[in-house]
């Protein structure tokens, strides 16, 4: 008997935008495929996850690549940035195969990250996988990171972790990610509201 295709979503813990754009799909996709498996790699909350996510899934860890260290969701710290990108790089080989151990105990069909770039990069041997997001963390460490030492080396790792993905699908509305190139954009994500406009107006007293 054939076993049901299993998806494997990685998701970046930098804020919560990345699970809410990707909640959607995945959601959507489901409703699609009602067969589909569905394992959650990520370190933010259960709760949160649960609330985002549909029907029944798991919840693996995966080892973290680094987003942008920040204090507060406008101020960067540039240097804190640098040295956390400078230590997972100077054992990169060793991360990408500990992450790729990973995967292979997980056996995905298909990886779908949004947008942890160490995963894409330990799926390039033989798993399929496809980058989503707005953004991506090479754009962002070159913008504050870029003047570094070692930047360029590290740089080239991340771009070609991403330009790996068989497609990396860029939402609109997005950074312009002119250096990926499986690049290809698609339309805004988000969840549906209903209308509640009498609901709101009875609790404002309108």
């Amino acid at each position: 008997m054939a076993h049901p295709p299993h998806l494997l979503v990685a998701l970046s813990d930098h804020g919560y935008g990345h699970i809410t754009q990707t909640g959607p799909v995945v959601n959507r996709l489901r409703a699609l495929r009602p067969c589909l498996r569905l394992t959650i790699a990520s370190h933010a909350p259960r709760a949160l996850l649960q609330e985002v996510f549909d029907g029944d899934w798991k919840l693996a860890h995966l080892e973290k690549d680094s987003g942008m260290i920040m204090t507060s969701a406008f101020d960067v710290q540039r240097t804190a940035s640098a040295k956390t990108y400078r230590e997972l790089h100077a054992n990169w080989r060793q991360a990408v195969q500990h992450t790729a151990q990973g995967l292979r105990a997980l056996k995905p069909d298909l990886l779908l990250a949004n947008v942890p770039y160490l995963p894409l990069a330990a799926a390039h041997a033989g798993m399929p996988a496809v980058a989503m997001s707005s953004l991506n963390w090479a754009d962002m460490y070159q913008h504050f990171c870029g003047d570094q030492p070692g930047a360029s080396a590290i740089h080239a790792q991340i771009l070609a972790a991403y330009n790996s993905a068989a497609c990396f699908l860029r939402l609109e509305p997005g950074m312009p990610m002119s250096t990926l190139t499986r690049m290809q954009s698609i339309g805004p994500v988000a969840r549906i509201g209903r209308e509640r406009r009498d609901e709101i107006r009875q609790r404002l007293r309108l």
